[in-house]
């Protein structure tokens, strides 16, 4: 299945949805690289993992690190979670390009 491109998510932030993009790009290493953008900041993502089915990142924002994980199907529909100490925020959006 191939998920590289750019997903639009919702994020749900104290109750409230916050727009956001992840965009995903497969490496030959089977590691993900890209980048996350949402609430004003874009920020390229590290440590990027793919199994199949879930996938994993982690990425630095306003000093603190983010640790998004989740599952993509094969319609392109992305849902998980993403977590900065102990505030963990729903995510769920498709892929559009």
């Amino acid at each position: 299945m191939n998920i590289d491109g750019k997903y639009d998510v919702k994020l749900v932030v104290m109750g409230q949805f916050q727009d956001g993009s992840i965009v995903i790009n497969t490496q030959p290493d089977g590691s993900l690289s890209g980048t996350l953008a949402t609430m004003g900041n874009t920020a390229d993502y590290t440590d990027g993992t793919w199994d199949g089915k879930n996938f994993f990142m982690k990425v630095a924002v306003k000093g603190a690190t983010l640790k998004v994980n989740g599952t993509i199907d094969e319609e392109g529909n992305i849902e998980g979670k993403a977590k900065r100490g102990v505030l963990t925020v729903a995510l769920k959006g498709k892929k559009v390009s």
